[in-house]
């Protein structure tokens, strides 16, 4: 991965600075798939879109927001008084929906990014996935709102509602789901899902893929929609 100059973004609602890593060319070796669709990429870390001005801790969309451009000889200053864009926590992205901030097209992400949060706590070896009951019930509602912003046509849609039902220990539900894939690419992780039903395992786990592909990319290729 090679580095370039970070994004630089003044927030709408208080000019506050905020920058985000960029690239000029990074890769996919030694990419980690998860069974929940979350992929890690070591030499092309992921960027918040959804985030928090850390000064007046309004949420933002930062793809609506323009770039700040700079002459060279301000944008080290701008540099050193940004702060960098962090992802949103559990309870924030929770907060930003249930502010009205959240419109309903940017509802899929939310929900999806809720719910690899709570996956992250497994992922990041803290053990436990819920910090109590009501948090177990906060988790449980965010899949099922999941669940019917999913498209029961798209394959790949198919295969993340058959993991939430697995997460669900609704095993037999998930591999039913499962069973109507029939899309190549996504047979290595389908059989591995129905391996996990079989042995009672709810929790996410890492897809071992038989063939990895290992490309070059430009920080343009990793624009979100």
């Amino acid at each position: 991965m090679i580095l370039d100059h970070p994004n630089l973004y003044a927030c709408p609602h208080c000019e506050s600075i905020i920058s985000t890593l960029s690239w000029m060319s990074a890769n996919t070796f030694n990419g980690i798939l998860y069974s929940d669709g979350k992929a890690v990429f070591p030499h092309c870390p992921e960027v918040p879109d959804l985030t928090k001005c850390h000064h007046c801790n309004n949420y933002l969309w930062l793809s609506k927001i323009s770039k700040i451009e700079l002459p060279e000889n301000f944008r080290k200053e701008a540099e050193l008084k940004s702060k960098k864009a962090e992802f949103l926590s559990t309870e924030d992205l929770f907060k930003a929906i249930e502010t009205g901030y959240i419109e309903q097209g940017e509802m899929l992400f939310v929900r999806y990014s809720i719910w690899h949060s709570y996956n992250d706590r497994i992922r990041e070896g803290n053990g436990n996935l819920f910090k109590d009951l009501a948090d177990e019930k906060r988790w449980q509602g965010n899949l099922n709102e999941l669940k019917k912003l999913l498209d029961p046509n798209d394959q790949f849609h198919i295969l993340l509602t058959a993991e939430i039902e697995r997460n669900l220990k609704n095993y037999n539900v998930a591999i039913l789901l499962l069973n109507s894939i029939s899309v190549e690419n996504l047979q290595d992780t389908k059989l591995q899902i129905i391996e996990a039903c079989k042995n009672g395992i709810s929790t996410v786990f890492e897809i071992h893929l038989t063939k990895i592909n290992n490309e070059e990319h430009s920080d343009s290729d990793y624009v979100e929609d």
